[in-house]
Parts: structure tokens; sequence; C-alpha cells
């Protein structure tokens, strides 16, 4: 996915909006194979709070929810 492969080479500001402004369904979008959200993407690839707080804005329930790797940590 578009946003996600930006979150997760640190793309500016200015792309990541463009993207959930166009798409704003992206950000409920989960991976394939991890089932990570933008959000965790943005958080694990360490990007500014900003954009984290984009992302966060765009879906604010990815931070009640937590990636299938993260859940599998615990099981």
């Amino acid at each position: 996915y578009p946003l996600h492969l930006c979150l997760a080479r640190l793309a500016p500001e200015n792309v990541i909006a463009r993207l959930i402004e166009i798409y704003p369904e992206a950000a409920k979008e989960a991976t394939k194979k991890k089932r990570s959200l933008p959000l965790h993407i943005a958080c694990e690839a360490s990007n500014p709070d900003r954009i984290i707080l984009m992302v966060a804005d765009a879906f604010p329930k990815a931070a009640k929810k937590l990636p299938d790797w993260v859940v599998s940590m615990f099981l």
C-alpha cells in the first residue's frame, strides 16, 4: 500500500498528508503479512510526531489495536 510504504520509508510530511487526503481509508487498512495499520508502521519506523498524529487523526481506533505480530509475542 502506498501510505504504508511511505511511512516505512520516512517520506516527507506533505507526501503523507496528500496520500491521506486522496485516500483516507488507507489509514484503516492493515498489511496482509503482519496485520499492521499505518499508525503502527509510523511508530515502528520512528516517524516525526507530527506525522504520527496525522495518521492517528485519520484513524483514531488504530491506537487501540495491536498488530498480529505483537499479539503473537504474548501467546
